[in-house]
């Protein structure tokens, strides 16, 4: 997800958390993420008190998912587990080799334009159900579409990123957005959708294929994909097109205050 880090006053090495711009211009109230992947209740207590100093609504914890002392400081501290981040690897070599090319006269692959937003926002909006945002249920339904809505469009409208549209006869079928940083070895997929009447069709494969061509051609041989946890379709997908499974990460949320309702335990 976009998101620029804001730190504050604190010098870089001792502030525990960041604030999330993006994210905190999104919602509407300040959105922060604990640095690191462990905790301890000595840490988590450090923690409370800096987002009580920067009134801090929600709280984001991407913790290590092998070290019990993280995972019970988390529970003990309050966190509530709203997702598991599964992140995998992939390589064009690896693709093919799993993947037959199969010709799809009918369906040609883009870049998206501007034109094209409507379209991409709307299926977005209506997608990706299972993710953290939605099964926090403190974070508004109807806001949670717009954010992967708003995803999308930044991606279009970034020059660091990459969006592929798949179309077909019907129209926009589907496209995937990748990421890549000049400094990075690696670009990540960000976004892979399909419409509901063009599924099971190889449509996403297809749409894998042209973003790891494009990655290639860049001279970037591994591109990184990320899901959850109960995302078993998507898990199932990435197996079949040979993703490796490199990271199985938790996250959590801390809800301080919720918009309309101030706590009074900071």
């Amino acid at each position: 997800m976009p998101a620029k880090l804001c730190r504050m006053n604190e010098p870089e090495s001792s502030a525990p958390c960041d604030l999330l711009v993006w994210d905190s211009a999104f919602w509407g109230f300040p959105v922060a993420q604990v640095r690191g992947n462990h905790l301890t209740m000595e840490l988590a207590e450090a923690i409370d008190y800096w987002c009580a100093a920067h009134q801090v609504a929600c709280l984001y914890f991407l913790a290590t998912s092998d070290d019990p002392g993280t995972v019970r400081s988390a529970e003990d501290a309050a966190f509530r587990l709203v997702d598991t981040r599964i992140s995998g690897v992939i390589t064009a070599e690896r693709f093919s080799l799993l993947v037959p090319v199969v010709p799809r006269p009918a369906l040609a692959i883009r870049h998206a334009t501007p034109d094209d937003l409507p379209t991409l926002q709307r299926l977005a909006a209506a997608s990706f159900l299972t993710t953290r945002f939605y099964f926090d249920e403190n974070f508004p339904r109807a806001r949670c579409g717009e954010l992967y809505a708003q995803w999308v469009a930044d991606s279009v409208r970034r020059a660091s990123d990459v969006v592929l549209v798949a179309e077909g006869p019907e129209g926009l079928a589907g496209y995937v957005s990748i990421q890549h940083s000049p400094e990075a070895p690696r670009a990540q997929f960000g976004l892979l959708n399909v419409t509901p009447g063009a599924r099971r069709q190889g449509i996403a494969q297809e749409l894998m294929r042209d973003g790891l061509a494009w990655c290639t051609a860049r001279g970037i041989n591994e591109v990184v994909g990320v899901t959850q946890g109960r995302n078993i379709a998507v898990q199932a997908f990435n197996c079949r097109v040979g993703f490796i499974t490199e990271s199985c990460q938790l996250w959590y949320h801390k809800w301080y205050w919720l918009p309309g309702k101030r706590a009074t335990n900071q």
